[in-house]
């Protein structure tokens, strides 16, 4: 058995509570990430803001999308550990 049986429902409780606090932070950061990429690619272009604000939303979606894609690839690619070392600074 990989968790030890003392721990029974605690585990599954705290990890419950560990998600439900760090989940919405990391989408705070994605849609923050997002924002500004979009910003920085829409920045000065004249086509822009003759436009409006029409296909701001699929730049802004798909830079959302590919940033999930990579996140779900990299998950799925690579084990735990070695995702936490590329992480340190």
């Amino acid at each position: 058995m990989r968790y030890p049986e003392l721990w029974g429902n605690w585990f599954w409780t705290l990890r419950f509570c560990a998600v439900s606090r760090l989940a919405p932070g990391q989408i705070s950061v994605g849609d923050q990430i997002a924002r500004r990429w979009t910003d920085i690619s829409l920045d000065g272009q004249p086509t822009h803001e003759a436009e409006g604000s029409t296909h701001v939303k699929y730049v802004y979606y798909s830079i959302l999308a590919s940033t999930a894609v990579w996140g779900l690839l990299v998950l799925w690619k690579f084990p735990a550990l070695q995702i936490a070392r590329s992480a340190r600074c």
